[in-house]
């Protein structure tokens, strides 16, 4: 299949995406597990992540609310956004570097995106970074 300029092809091949400003890993991102069926409850993802406390991230049990993990962000960078994959085991980490990070009010420097994966039981498998993107002008 024939991709556009700019776009990956559907099979998302690290080899084939295009030229972009920033330091991408290639083989870091790894397909997440089974999409959930249509008809999936609590019981069949019962996690939630949320950032937490100084630039990291809390698991949390959607059925008690009870705090499962705490995952604290890699050297130098302050997690702030999280996005969940169909798994419920697999989410998408927005982080900045630079800026809060330093402990001061000043913008990002970079945007680095993470890849965060969970045991069945809610603990952090792996954090590691995807890609990340220099900013300017905050």
């Amino acid at each position: 299949m024939a991709s556009r300029r700019g776009a990956s092809p559907v099979s998302g091949s690290p080899s084939s995406w295009s030229a972009a400003p920033g330091t991408w890993h290639h083989g870091a991102w790894q397909p997440a597990g089974a999409a959930l069926p249509t008809d999936a409850g609590p019981a069949d993802a019962p996690y939630i992540v949320l950032p937490w406390n100084h630039g990291g991230l809390q698991v949390r049990d959607v059925f008690t609310g009870v705090h499962v993990a705490y995952v604290a962000p890699p050297s130098g960078q302050y997690l702030y956004q999280v996005a969940g994959a169909g798994d419920d085991r697999t989410f998408v980490v927005a982080a900045e570097v630079g800026g809060r990070t330093q402990g001061e009010v000043e913008p990002p420097t970079t945007v680095v995106f993470d890849e965060l994966r969970l045991r069945a039981d809610g603990q952090p498998e792996s954090l590691r970074v995807l890609f990340s993107v220099p900013m300017k002008g905050g």
